[in-house]
């Protein structure tokens, strides 16, 4: 088993929210994971949600590689991870994202005869990932907790979820 996922695409919603907003998202993010079978994950993102992350409850099996900041520089990086970093043993390669790039990848690893499994929000999976894949797991729309807005205190973001 192999997950590779692309952080960006998938915590896009909440990235920039407070703390617990975030780290309630990560949660139910790893939680769909383990359920599609991956205990350890390569995680690919830009250095900032890599900060982030740092701070949530993430599982210590998986690895977080921050990638430069630009326009799918993580993406690459993590495409890159899928056609060489996949041990040969895998038999199940899971993809956490939903962006085309990806579909290369995936067909690569389906003609090796592995299940390829995507892992996405619905409505943001691209037809040629759709049909080189073998399965797919939709995430459930993202329910938040009800948070009250952080407030302003001299020049600094507080509340729940952020510093005091």
């Amino acid at each position: 088993m192999f997950a590779a996922l692309d952080a960006e695409n998938l915590l896009h919603m909440v990235r920039d929210t407070n703390l617990e907003t975030f780290t309630f998202a990560v949660r139910q993010l790893v939680w769909q994971v383990q359920l599609a079978g991956a205990g350890s994950a390569t995680v690919v993102c830009d250095r900032r949600l890599a900060r982030r992350l740092a701070l949530a409850p993430i599982p210590a099996t998986w690895r977080v590689f921050p990638g430069a900041c630009g326009q799918d520089r993580a993406d690459r990086e993590l495409n890159r991870r899928l056609l060489t970093d996949v041990p040969t043993r895998a038999r199940r390669v899971i993809i956490g994202s939903g962006d085309h790039l990806f579909a290369t990848a995936a067909a690569y690893h389906r003609s090796q005869g592995r299940e390829v499994v995507v892992l996405a929000s619905r409505g943001t999976v691209s037809a040629d990932l759709y049909l080189a894949a073998t399965d797919h797991i939709e995430l459930p729309t993202l329910t938040l907790p009800d948070l009250p807005p952080p407030e302003l205190h001299d020049g600094q973001l507080v509340g729940r979820g952020q510093p005091v």
